[in-house]
């Protein structure tokens, strides 16, 4: 069976809607280097971050950008953004974002883009609003399940 990494934050107040086997950053830098060192032991074909909307909407995100807490660069020599994977026409109630967040959240897209570079292995990001809980635990569950391994946007 096909098991996605997923990963949260110590603050996330769903954690029980993501399943068993969840990595959680307390924190980020030293957390960094074990989940690093996870995708390199695990090679999954999917990397799922997930953490609380900060609106009532519900989205994947669809970039990371190379920004952090409105002006800091997270990589001074680093590409402005990376392209995230993402259901085409989102999923349920979850849409697709067109903006992006300079936060930890943006942090962790950004860094995991960075090492997955040259990979087979997606990444995406759910900010998730609570009354939309059920259709994140399907779509985790569409995705673990192997009714397809990733939905995602066509790579050009």
């Amino acid at each position: 069976m096909f098991e996605p990494l997923i990963y949260t934050f110590k603050n996330f107040p769903y954690k029980s809607c993501l399943g068993l086997s969840v990595f959680e950053f307390h924190k980020l830098t030293s957390d960094f280097q074990l989940f690093q060192d996870e995708i390199i032991k695990l090679k999954p074909t999917i990397v799922i971050g997930v953490a609380k909307s900060p609106t009532n909407k519900s989205n994947f995100e669809s970039r990371a950008v190379n920004q952090y807490n409105h002006a800091k660069k997270l990589d001074v020599g680093g590409i402005y953004e990376y392209t995230l994977d993402y259901p085409e026409n989102g999923f349920g109630s979850i849409g697709i974002s067109a903006d992006f967040t300079d936060s930890f959240c943006n942090w962790t897209m950004y860094r995991i883009s960075q090492i997955l570079v040259g990979t087979d292995t997606r990444l995406q990001f759910i900010h998730i609003a609570e009354p939309d809980l059920p259709d994140m635990e399907k779509y985790l569950m569409y995705i673990r399940d192997n009714k397809v391994q990733y939905l995602s946007v066509s790579d050009s």
